[in-house]
């Protein structure tokens, strides 16, 4: 399972102020103090986070995680109650649409990163 800074994560820059700054975008920066993403800007183009919205949802990142899988295991217990009440052996089948979508959402929150490809000759 990948290793995620820990949250919860907040708006501002390494030294604690800040929120956005138009010039170098918005930081994230998790548990410590942790720089989880930096922001800034190179040869004029801005890094970072350069949008408030964005910035928010980006924060709530952990908290969203972990009510995913709350929620997910909700509807695995839901999915497990219908197997057993119409004899399904697969309680995937029983999965409402909700946990399937959940399911495939948190796949890619957790999926390993795949290496990247060789560079072509």
């Amino acid at each position: 399972m990948p290793q995620y800074t820990p949250g919860p994560w907040r708006i501002g820059f390494e030294d604690g102020t800040g929120w956005m700054d138009d010039e170098d975008g918005g930081w994230i920066i998790g548990l410590d103090e942790e720089v989880v993403v930096a922001g800034g800007s190179h040869e004029g183009l801005k890094y970072g986070v350069p949008d408030e919205h964005n910035g928010l949802l980006i924060a709530a990142a952990p908290e969203l995680l972990d009510a995913a899988k709350r929620a997910y295991a909700f509807f695995e217990l839901l999915a497990e109650k219908k197997a057993a009440e119409t004899g399904e052996t697969d309680i995937q089948k029983c999965l409402e649409p909700e946990g399937v979508l959940l399911a495939e959402v948190l796949e890619r929150a957790e999926r390993p990163q795949l290496p990247s490809a060789p560079p072509k000759p």
